[in-house]
């Protein structure tokens, strides 16, 4: 073997080898020892270790090299196997988070990030089974606190819950979201669903103004310039009332009830001034915004409000503000954030993108069996090599690389060619979804269904990493078997069958 490697050098083609392709390996083998530096190639030292790193790459490139066979073939079939998994997955994945990213901000445009609802209170009790009195019973007083935290941007004071609408004849029962904003984030997003160029109507709740929802508006007909009327249905108050009615002894104390009950139930006139629109149909179609005085008003709260809510800087890090409240209240009221809300949504959302990756890395173990067969095929067509490599002194280490390597050399062709194909579709996708809605007559993505004017579709470095890294994987690990298969050949045996 000392010598053997250094006469292959010189004479290329000396070797007795019994068939064309037997021929071509011996002079290609010798090619690769002509390639070594000169010191290496002329020692009398020379081992098969010593030409390894020039050897796998090489067999592994000529196994790979189009020919017309079958296995060339099937070698093609796998790379686009590969592109095509990791093509779908990229696009697919891109999808799910575009909608994500969507959902979540429809929901940061009409909710505030925290909510302090100032009903739900938890007031400590001293020794003797007593309410301890807490600073913040007036809520001007926890809204001086939270301010105090920094990354808080706004907190405004809320009264919300159902009225009675009615116009034109027709009525309904949205929910009023009474509020008294102040300049800041909160008071920006309201102007920015509202005040559109080239559409009419302001976000002012000053005096006696509201603005509504554009669905809810479309609903009635009602304009900006109209006037509405709002009824609170305080129905415990009124059922109070009544009751208190049945029990008068005399007409007197009737007659001051009845005032009571109309005091009550007295409609409320607003100007519409503006319409909005958050994005969310949902929202849009059930609630309008007045001013925090006429919320009190209908609600015959008097000074107090039923929540503060809350903008800050940075909403999807909004859990360590919602300690910091929790912790600077001292547990007095229930906080809670728009994540909270909306967890059943956020969390299908979630499942549903997940649940869809691992079916469709279903692709990528098909290519994988695809790599894995199309090598078992190489492994018995070369044969013959595999013998004479084992018998010049190749080691089982060195036909395991070799088919390793072959498997990687795939799943690199096959992932450069999916990522490429599927950022080319992510870029193209309204041209796309529009020439095969007019040849074909098939709505692909309706924008009046989802609310959205194109396809959202928002590919991540993470995700294209976690994909690529996947679909290499499973070409690496496909060609375990028949690389193990190549290395527990016997020489004598490969030789013999030529």
């Amino acid at each position: 073997m000392t010598d053997l490697l250094p006469s292959l050098a010189g004479r290329r083609g000396s070797l007795h080898c019994h068939n064309h392709e037997s021929r071509l390996f011996c002079a290609e083998f010798a090619l690769i020892c002509t390639l070594l530096p000169p010191a290496l190639r002329n020692s009398q030292l020379l081992d098969f270790s010593r030409v390894n790193k020039y050897f796998s790459p090489f067999l592994a490139l000529r196994y790979l090299k189009p020919k017309r066979s079958f296995v060339s073939i099937i070698t093609l079939i796998s790379v686009l196997g590969v592109a095509l998994g990791v093509t779908v997955l990229v696009v697919v994945i891109a999808v799910f988070t575009g909608f994500g990213i969507n959902i979540k901000e429809k929901i940061l445009s009409s909710q505030p990030h925290i909510v302090v609802n100032l009903q739900d209170r938890n007031r400590p009790i001293d020794t003797e089974g007593n309410f301890v009195e807490s600073p913040f019973d007036e809520w001007p007083n926890a809204v001086e606190a939270i301010t105090e935290i920094d990354g808080i941007m706004s907190v405004t004071p809320l009264i919300t819950g159902p009225v009675l609408l009615r116009h034109n004849g027709y009525q309904q029962a949205p929910m009023i979201q009474a509020i008294e904003p102040t300049e800041g984030p909160a008071l920006d997003r309201y102007r920015a669903m509202t005040e559109k160029p080239g559409e009419p109507g302001k976000f002012d709740l000053t005096g006696e103004n509201t603005v509504l929802g554009d669905d809810l508006a479309r609903l009635f007909d009602i304009k900006v310039g109209d006037r509405i009327v709002l009824t609170s249905p305080n129905l415990e108050a009124v059922s109070d009332a009544v009751e208190r009615m049945h029990k008068a002894e005399n007409d007197a104390e009737k007659s001051v009830i009845i005032e009571e009950i109309s005091q009550l139930t007295l409609p409320v006139e607003l100007d519409v001034v503006g319409l909005f629109d958050s994005g969310d149909q949902r929202f849009d179609i059930n609630n309008l915004f007045v001013s925090l005085e006429i919320g009190q008003e209908l609600f015959d709260l008097g000074p107090e409000a039923h929540a503060l809510v809350i903008d800050t800087e940075k909403p999807y890090e909004v859990m360590k503000y919602q300690a910091a409240i929790d912790e600077r209240l001292d547990g007095f009221f229930g906080v809670s954030s728009w994540m909270d809300t909306n967890g059943p949504l956020l969390d299908a959302v979630a499942t549903e993108r997940n649940m869809m990756f691992f079916l469709l890395f279903i692709i990528m173990v098909v290519a994988g069996f695809c790599i894995m067969n199309t090598m078992i095929t190489v492994v018995y067509q070369k044969r013959a090599e595999i013998g004479l490599i084992k018998a010049l002194g190749a080691g089982e280490g060195h036909i395991v690389r070799l088919f390793l390597l072959q498997g990687a050399i795939v799943g690199i062709l096959g992932v450069a060619v999916g990522q490429a194909l599927a950022h080319l579709l992510i870029w193209r996708r309204d041209q796309i979804i529009a020439f095969i809605s007019e040849r074909f007559g098939v709505a692909i993505f309706d924008p009046d269904i989802y609310g959205l004017p194109k396809l959202p579709a928002t590919p991540t470095w993470s995700d294209s990493l976690a994909i690529s890294g996947g679909a290499f994987a499973a070409c690496v690990i496909a060609s375990l078997v028949p690389a193990w298969m190549a290395a527990r050949m016997q020489p004598a045996e490969a030789l013999r069958s030529e």
